[in-house]
Parts: structure tokens; C-alpha cells; sequence
């Protein structure tokens, strides 16, 4: 594919509407029950909503591969025509959620959201920051946990703007952090594993996330595996006694524990060990 053609990918988003959706579905529930030529919903109008919604749905089946060629070419047009459509996307999310659920489709936006290049962009993107974060609360409560990983994965993004970084921590605080589900408390460890990718071990210690990560140390055991992985990929930069100290002593613990085959999980002997 040519470079030029990937910002006019997406020019067919621009033209979903989902008032547009919501009102064939209710004129063709209609066409049923009345004789075709009595319909007042334009046979050719409904043609077009289709076609354009199969379009996207062909686009969205290939962005893996279209925003992988784009990684290596680096086009700055395409994405601003990414931060364009957003407002798009939160609406196909939505459509795609109401009509049961298609997470298939919702992960399918979600690399869009997810593409690294469109956070490159900073003075850009703290234009649609707000949005984004909409999109990821609206993403964190789907029942599809995959989605709820997606959701905290972008949360971490975002970030990357310092206009949203508080409003985005009290949000995890309050909805993961806090949360007497342990599903939801086990979705930090994404949030955090994204974070430091983005950030350096200095800047999330004084942020107070190291301290948040090392609260879930002695939490549900099915969290520990991925954990203690996280906390190997930052431990040789560890110079505060008492995050060493919580570590330390869990490690111990933890070899006692499987000593004594009181734990057998797998993942978390494979770390131990």
C-alpha cells in the first residue's frame, strides 16, 4: 500500500451515525409489517448505511496489519486522521456493545486506540485526552474482561498527558485499586505494566505507584504470578528498605509455602524458583 492512501482509510468513519443505524433497524422492523412499496425508509438510503458500516467492519478486520505497515513509515497525516475519527469510534463502541457485545470488534478499535504513534503527538493529543478517557471508562465496564484489560491499557496511555494524569489515578484508585472484586484489583497489574513502559522506575516511585503495585503483594495468590514478574523487571533499581523488605519477605514465604506443596501454582513457583 502507498503511504498516501492510509489517512483516506478512515475518511468512511467520519460518515457513521448511529441515530442512523438506530433508525433503519427500527424502519426495517417496520418494512415487515407493511407491504415494501409503503415503506418510507429509502430502500437506497439503508443500502449505504450498510455498505459504509461493512466498510469500516473490512477496515477494522485489517488494523492490525494497516497500523503495522504505518509504524515503520511513520505518516503524520495518518495520525491526525486517527485523532480525528475518535468521536467515531466512541460511537462504534457503543454500537458494537448494544448489539450483543461483539468484543471481537471492540478489540479491533481498541489497537486504534491502543496505536503508540498517535501518543507521540503530544500537543495533539491532549486535544482528545478527554475523549480517549471516556472511551476507557466506558470500555472498563464491559463484562468481557478483555475489553477491561484494553480499557486500563489505554488508561496508562494517556498518561502521557499531563492534563489527565490525576483524574486517571483517582479513577484506578477508586475503581481497581479499591475494589472488593478481585478481577478488578487484578487489572492494576496491566495498568501498571503499560505505565512502565511509558515512564521511568524514578518517576512512578515518586508518583507513589511503586507503593501502590507492592499493596497488592499479599493480595489474592492468582495475582502473584504476574506480580512478582512485573517486580523483576524493575528490582535491580530498587534502593527503598522497605519495598526490598516487602519483597524479601514474600519471597521467603512463598519458597515455604511451596516446600511444603501448600502452593502449586505453577507461575508462581516458576518465578520463585
Amino acid at each position: 500500500m502507498n503511504k498516501l492512501i492510509f489517512p483516506k482509510i478512515f475518511c468512511i468513519f467520519e460518515f457513521f451515525n448511529v441515530n442512523e443505524i438506530s433508525s433503519l433497524n427500527i424502519n426495517n422492523n417496520q418494512t415487515t409489517n407493511n407491504n415494501l412499496n409503503n415503506s418510507f425508509f429509502p430502500i437506497s438510503k439503508s443500502l449505504n448505511i450498510n455498505a459504509n458500516l461493512s466498510f469500516i467492519e473490512l477496515v477494522l478486520v485489517n488494523i492490525e496489519k494497516i497500523l503495522n505497515v504505518n509504524s515503520i513509515i511513520e505518516n503524520e497525516d495518518f495520525i491526525l486522521q486517527i485523532l480525528k475519527i475518535i468521536p467515531k469510534l466512541e460511537d462504534l463502541i457503543n454500537h458494537y456493545t448494544n448489539n450483543n457485545n461483539n468484543w471481537r470488534l471492540i478489540k479491533k478499535i481498541n489497537l486504534i486506540l491502543s496505536f503508540q504513534s498517535i501518543y507521540k503527538l503530544n500537543i495533539s493529543i491532549d486535544q482528545y485526552v478527554y475523549k480517549i478517557f471516556n472511551i476507557s471508562k466506558t470500555l472498563f465496564i464491559n463484562n468481557c474482561f478483555e475489553i477491561k484489560i484494553d480499557s486500563v491499557k489505554i488508561l496508562a496511555k494517556i498518561c502521557k498527558s499531563k492534563i489527565i494524569w490525576e483524574e486517571v489515578i483517582k479513577f484506578v484508585e477508586n475503581e481497581i485499586l479499591n475494589s472488593k472484586n478481585y478481577y478488578n484489583r487484578r487489572l492494576y497489574l496491566y495498568f501498571f505494566e503499560e505505565l512502565k513502559m511509558n515512564f521511568s522506575y524514578k518517576f512512578l516511585y515518586d508518583k507513589g505507584q511503586i507503593d501502590e503495585l507492592m499493596k497488592l503483594i499479599n493480595d489474592n495468590n492468582q495475582i502473584l504470578g504476574k506480580l512478582l514478574r512485573l517486580i523483576q523487571t524493575f528490582f535491580p533499581l530498587v534502593i527503598d528498605d522497605k519495598t526490598k523488605f516487602l519483597i524479601y519477605n514474600k519471597l521467603e514465604l512463598l519458597r515455604k509455602q511451596i516446600q511444603n506443596k501448600e502452593i502449586i501454582d505453577k507461575e508462581v513457583i516458576e518465578v520463585c524458583n
